[in-house]
């Protein structure tokens, strides 16, 4: 995959979505996958083997997200500019 923007793959990512899936099970699936990373980041994993294990569980967090933000309808852009604005 050439150069693409986030934006971009963001969008991507939107549209993967499962369009018969619910705002619902979107926030259990994003539960697990946190609860996922979160137990990756507190192993004993290091270098290499650790980074490409948090990288792929932070990845698959983010595509859920996704989900949830063509679900809901969310500016991501705006949303996270007003985040960072607190």
């Amino acid at each position: 995959m050439g150069t693409v923007h986030f934006e971009e793959l963001w969008e991507k990512g939107e549209l993967s979505s499962d369009p018969e899936s619910t705002p619902q099970e979107i926030l259990s699936e994003l539960e697990i996958k946190f609860s996922i990373l979160k137990s990756i980041v507190t192993t004993e994993l290091q270098g290499k083997d650790r980074q490409q294990a948090v990288g792929t569980a932070f990845g698959s967090l983010l595509k859920t997200l996704t989900y949830l933000s063509m679900k809901e309808n969310i500016n991501v852009y705006a949303a996270l500019t007003k985040s960072l604005e607190e």
